[in-house]
């Protein structure tokens, strides 16, 4: 279509059935469930090693999750007046998790909590005294400009297959994303990612909030003066963002706003970006539907300094961080992080964040390899310290590639996995498919006609067990599971001890790229390669990165030693029943 942005136009895509176990269980008891950008999209290739993520010629790169069911009584959420009330009453009263046993889930909950608000807690979300598994979906909101000067909130236009973009004026924009949002509810999703409403910097080096030009019947590419600016910040930006937060709250359901994208990073934008994070935090600090602001989408990807330093990472984070919360005390802070590579710059055991948010992509397949891939990075995600959830994982249905039915097998396994080993919850790239032009159009979980695809029943059916099932990690963790050259070695501390769970990627000598593997508990690797390995870049969650010469094997690694970072991780994260 023609109808989009320039600036939504670039920004990177997030870029058979059977019955679990989960379900047999469901089918016994009655439980409640708890609860940017067409063209191709990069994350959907095998990216060589010597870019930003971690690729390798044996198994492609990839990428992020959904949200549970666990909302407050209306009266703890009063409705906003922004909006004009819907035309036929629905029930809107969210639904308040019915969970089995909580006390497996964390050790000891706060005792008559009755706050609106989510807080975090031995590594599980809480909502009063229930725990809170995001099962969540990654929602597209569009912000729309007409000829007479006048703004709205509408659904994203690409999810349609009309000029219009389904819609076409303020009112049946509306409506439309009412009833988008009610499927979503009823798809059995508890919360949002949402997307659409980021600020960026415009060709200026303004932080804009972009918009759509609406014509009677067809978009257009919004006018430069018609960018609404974000620092310092236009009334009616802000005013737009809690429109759409409203429209989220009537529907039940709780939300992560995406709150920056591209590279907002850049040194004549990072301080602006950061009172910007101050003004938005402080206008929803009174505001429960919002839980969490995700600062960014994929550093490795879409910052103007991908490969940062981690102590010059630590500051970028360290400013945002303080930003949102001398706006909020009771918001959390996260950020979209891509692959496991991105311990080497973006590195989250380097970043204040409250929790982190992975994003996680198959590849344009799926397959034995892709399916070890998944289990490899959530099993690696959930052996570090920090808290963390799926911000986006999907795999889009394609010609010639996954069928729907692969994309609902996929869908399952990365549910239980992730659950499994330890996640907090998922969020599913993305509601509903999208006219960006192949590939990566059809990862939503609903047709461009409305209609749902089997991917959507997992969904529905996924109810959190506790305690969680043993993670099922690979045999090999790493890139080339079945390659026959070896390269062995450990990795330390200044002080001797072991670094379990590190990084490991070998630049190959002849034919250029990477593979990767990660360290055992003892700190000792086994990297498989199909070719001799030239250098070694060696890493761990908050500590340094190291390279290593062994000029095609004809040197041993040996004992790789790693250094201690100056990192400020101070966090105030909101532990306990908020007030």
């Amino acid at each position: 279509m023609r109808d989009l942005p320039a600036s939504v136009l670039d920004a990177p895509l997030p870029g058979p059935d059977r019955m679990t176990r989960l379900q047999r269980l469901l089918a016994c008891c009655a439980f409640a469930s708890i609860a940017g950008c067409p063209g191709s999209d990069p994350r959907v290739e095998a990216v060589d090693a010597a870019d930003t993520l971690v690729a390798s010629d044996t198994l492609p790169a990839s990428d992020t999750l959904p949200a549970p069911d666990t909302l407050p009584a209306p009266d703890t959420l009063p409705a906003p007046d922004t909006l004009p009330a819907p035309d036929t009453a629905a029930d809107a009263t969210p639904d308040v998790a019915d969970t089995a046993d909580a006390s497996d889930v964390a050790d000891v909950a706060d005792a008559s909590c009755d706050s609106p608000y989510i807080y975090l807690k031995d590594k599980q979300f809480w909502l009063g005294d229930e725990p809170f598994v995001p099962i969540s979906v990654n929602f597209i909101f569009d912000l729309r400009h007409t000829p007479e000067d006048e703004y709205y909130i509408a659904p994203h236009h690409a999810n349609c297959d009309t000029p219009a973009g389904c819609c076409n004026d303020a009112p049946s924009c509306l409506a439309a994303a009412r009833e988008q949002l009610a499927q979503v509810k009823a798809m059995g999703f508890n919360s949002l990612r949402i997307v659409g409403l980021a600020v960026i910097p415009d060709e200026d080096r303004k932080l804009v909030l972009d918009c759509a030009h609406q014509w009677p019947t067809w978009l257009d590419y919004c006018p430069k003066d018609a960018m609404l600016e974000a620092w310092p910040p236009d009334p009616r930006a802000l005013d737009l963002i809690a429109d759409a937060v409203a429209l989220v709250k009537e529907a039940g359901l709780r939300g992560i706003l995406l709150a920056g994208h591209h590279d907002v990073d850049a040194a004549d934008v990072r301080d602006a970006y950061a009172r910007y994070l101050e003004a938005l935090a402080t206008r929803f600090k009174d505001e429960p539907t919002l839980w969490a602001y995700d600062l960014t989408n994929e550093p490795v990807y879409e910052f103007a300094n991908k490969d940062i330093s981690k102590v010059d990472a630590n500051a970028i984070g360290r400013l945002w961080y303080d930003a949102v919360r001398a706006g909020s005390p009771r918001h959390m802070v996260t950020m979209g992080l891509a692959e496991i590579g991105t311990v080497r710059h973006w590195d989250p055991g380097a970043l204040p964040l409250d929790f982190t948010s992975f994003h996680i992509y198959g590849s344009g397949t799926w397959n034995d390899a892709v399916r070890d891939y998944l289990s490899t990075f959530l099993t690696w995600a959930g052996r570090e310290p920090y808290p963390n959830m799926v911000g986006e994982i999907g795999v889009s249905v394609e010609d010639g590639g996954p069928s729907e039915y692969q994309q609902q097998a996929f869908a399952q396994h990365a549910l239980d996995t992730a659950w499994a080993c330890g996640s907090m919850g998922l969020q599913w790239w993305l509601y509903r498919d999208v006219h960006w032009g192949p590939p990566g159009e059809h990862f939503g979980l609903v047709r461009w006609d409305g209609s749902e695809r089997p991917a959507a029943a997992p969904f529905k059916a996924f109810y959190p067990i506790t305690p969680r099932p043993p993670c099922a990690a690979p045999e090999y963790l790493g890139s080339a599971p079945d390659a026959t050259i070896h390269t062995a070695g450990r990795l330390v501390r200044e002080d001797g001890t072991p670094v379990a769970n590190g990084f490991i990627r070998g630049q190959k000598c002849f034919t250029g790229g990477s593979d990767w593997t990660i360290s055992a508990a003892d700190g000792t690797f086994d990297l498989r390669s199909t070719s001799l390995i030239s250098e070694l870049e060696v890493t761990a969650s908050g500590l340094s990165v190291e390279k290593v010469a062994i000029v095609c094997n004809l040197t041993t690694p040996g004992d790789v030693t790693l250094k201690a970072l100056p990192l400020d991780m101070a966090t105030s994260t909101p532990s306990s029943c908020p007030e």
